[in-house]
């Protein structure tokens, strides 16, 4: 189990992951979460966003560089554009 500065729990199983919110974990109504967003203010219900979404926007920016530079080689080799699309989605690694 592991337990992140957003008030979610994920959970770890053997077919993947469960994301349980908080407010099922702690049987907190929707009206109650409302009043709460209230009395906190908008700015606090998107605390601790900025990590992951930095932490993604790395990833998929490298992901696509790789891709790109597995893709041109293929093309200036004159490889079907429709293979060497598949060549360099399953071949090249992810970020």
């Amino acid at each position: 189990m592991s337990t992140s500065s957003s008030p979610r729990l994920t959970i770890r199983t053997r077919r993947g992951y469960y994301r349980i919110t908080y407010l099922m974990l702690h049987n907190v109504s929707i009206v109650n979460a409302a009043k709460q967003i209230a009395g906190e203010g908008i700015i606090h219900l998107y605390r601790g966003v900025l990590p992951p979404l930095c932490q993604k926007s790395v990833s998929v920016s490298l992901m696509f560089g790789v891709y790109d530079k597995c893709k041109k080689p293929l093309l200036q080799a004159n490889y079907n554009p429709i293979l060497s699309t598949i060549l360099a989605a399953h071949y090249c690694p992810e970020a």
